[in-house]
């Protein structure tokens, strides 16, 4: 349990870093961590709880583990989707803030903006307003990565949280006649 939290939160960390250009391999190497980490964790929490319970009330609490994490992952989707919500509208403003009309690179990509689509054939007054959307979505998307970069951060933190108590987990007294192992329904 504890080899599975800790690296789902250390294969959450480089996520904090990501930005447009990281490359497909590198996504896929850090998912295979979560995945290895969120695979470690889950299966033995549930073997554990499951081998607390009495076997006549095995498939109640099989179909209780099952509603709980069905609303543990939503609610954790909802938090997540809040902090990156949040997080972008934050991101958002700061960089509108830096990259405002009147600041010296903004400026300029607009104009090697605007240099681009006259090259393609727009005309002056047109390339000009293609620069200044460009611009607007260069600086939306980087608010967007940038609040995931956060949302990550929180998922890490969450994780390495949840290493306390997964220390003090402790195996479960067997009863008499009873297997080690239950089978989840």
């Amino acid at each position: 349990i504890l080899s599975g939290i800790t690296l789902l939160g250390v294969g959450s960390l480089p996520f904090r870093f990501i930005d447009m250009d990281t490359s497909y391999t590198t996504i896929l190497f850090v998912m295979v961590v979560r995945g290895l980490g969120l695979g470690l964790f889950m299966m033995p929490v549930t073997v554990l709880g499951m081998n607390t319970v009495p076997m006549e009330k095995i498939s109640r609490a099989s179909s209780l583990n099952n509603a709980i994490r069905q609303i543990s992952g939503s609610l954790g989707i909802a938090i997540l989707t809040t902090v990156i919500n949040n997080r972008q509208v934050f991101h958002l403003a700061q960089l509108s803030e830096a990259f405002h009309v009147a600041s010296r690179t903004a400026n300029q990509f607009i104009s090697e903006g605007q240099k681009l689509f006259s090259h393609a054939g727009s005309v002056p007054s047109l390339a000009h307003l293609k620069a200044l959307v460009l611009t607007s979505n260069v600086v939306s998307q980087q608010s967007f990565v940038f609040a995931f970069d956060d949302a990550f951060l929180v998922l890490a933190l969450i994780c390495f949280v949840g290493v306390i108590p997964s220390v003090l987990l402790k195996p479960a007294k067997k009863e008499p006649g009873r297997a080690q192992h239950v089978m989840l329904e």
